[in-house]
């Protein structure tokens, strides 16, 4: 007999017994190999059919304990949230970071959480998400993405269910695009205030690694404006000292040595982010240039590596922690603010969550730059 067929009928029977009560609430079914036999298929055969059962919650398979049957009453009673994200292999992208806060609020509220990735639901109709919403007792939606254009597939297909969806450290302009609940920061104030860190440390040529990306924006400033932005606050705002690129980019390295190259070399670099600031101090490290002492590298997310680089990074730490926390907790209140009769009258909630500039050791060291020594000054 086909082995797809096989697990098939495994899965169909301890369905039926479940359901029945056959098999009751809280019973521990015999071990693998033991059951496997009993069933009359391989242990293979077995853990895949239990795959299935576990995922739609008929059973519970607890590492060192065994197998038990779920209480289908109880778990349809509790909540489940399903949190939605983009590729995990990017070490830099939020969701690694923002995932423990949300996992274990979520166990403290005794709430379920799934996961699974944003093109795996784009796969699916308005219609089979709606089916698997239902099926699975999917209570609210937690989406980790940014920078939306309005086009997304995953916009227009989540906005057409009946789900209440947060959008998880995002930008004030994705939450005016979605029309989702949001966490948010003051992305500019935060940026402004690494910046004028380094501006207080004596530093005024400093190179900005930024991303590139669809917005064509520098942490909320549009590329056109950066420059002005720069000189307002008393920064060159050269554009040989602007690099745009994107994460593990291999022109960065190039980009560092040429600045470094100039008449005018620069003393500090703005990362995009902390693992902007990782390849920095790779390439810094490569041309035996010392931080502090020779140039600051300022990070900006906050990044557990930060604290364990040599020098420790300073940066602009975003809570992820407690961004998944505040996540749950809005989500967790939708009856008030999704479903409730004047929820149609109400703006979805806009939370503002906190940041803080940490000052490490790649920028503890104060300079002094003359001012006849910044190009821009006329």
């Amino acid at each position: 007999m086909d082995v797809t067929l096989k697990k098939d009928l495994i899965y169909n029977k301890m369905k039926e017994d479940i359901l029945s009560g056959k098999l009751k609430a809280g019973e521990k079914l015999p071990q693998g190999m033991v059951l496997a036999e009993k069933l009359g298929v391989s242990y293979i055969t077995m853990r895949r059919a239990f795959a299935d059962l576990a995922r739609e919650g008929y059973i519970a398979q607890i590492h060192g304990k065994g197998t038990y049957i779920c209480d289908r009453k109880a778990s349809a009673a509790k909540k489940r949230f399903l949190i939605l994200h983009g590729p995990q292999q990017d070490p830099s992208w939020p969701y690694h970071y923002i995932i423990p806060g949300i996992e274990r609020t979520a166990m403290s509220l005794e709430i379920d959480i799934e996961i699974c990735l944003i093109q795996s639901i784009e796969e699916l109709d308005k219609s089979e998400i709606a089916k698997i919403l239902a099926e699975r007792n999917i209570s609210g939606i937690v989406v980790i993405a940014s920078v939306f254009l309005g086009n997304e597939k995953i916009l227009k297909l989540l906005n057409k269910q009946n789900v209440p969806v947060v959008l998880a450290h995002a930008l004030r302009k994705d939450y005016q695009i979605t029309g989702w609940a949001t966490t948010t920061y003051n992305v500019k104030a935060a940026y402004r205030e690494a910046l004028q860190h380094l501006l207080d440390m004596g530093h005024r040529r400093i190179m900005t690694l930024g991303e590139k990306n669809n917005r064509k924006e520098i942490r909320g400033y549009t590329y056109e404006e950066y420059p002005a932005f720069l000189k307002s606050i008393g920064a060159d705002p050269a554009k040989e000292l602007v690099h745009l690129s994107r994460y593990n980019d291999n022109t960065i390295p190039d980009a560092i040595r040429k600045a470094f190259l100039r008449p005018l070399p620069t003393t500090a670099i703005m990362c995009h982010s902390d693992f902007f600031a990782i390849e920095a101090y790779k390439t810094l490290k490569s041309m035996s240039l010392r931080i502090p002492e020779d140039v600051a590298v300022m990070g900006f997310c906050g990044a557990p590596d930060g604290e364990y680089m040599e020098p420790p990074l300073s940066t602009i730490d975003l809570g992820y922690f407690s961004i998944g926390k505040k996540i749950v907790e809005l989500l967790n209140t939708a009856d008030k603010w999704f479903f409730s009769e004047d929820a149609k009258q109400m703006a979805p909630p806009l939370i503002h969550t906190d940041y803080q500039l940490k000052i490490r050791g790649s920028t503890n060291i104060k300079i002094f730059q003359p001012e006849n020594e910044m190009e821009y000054v006329k």
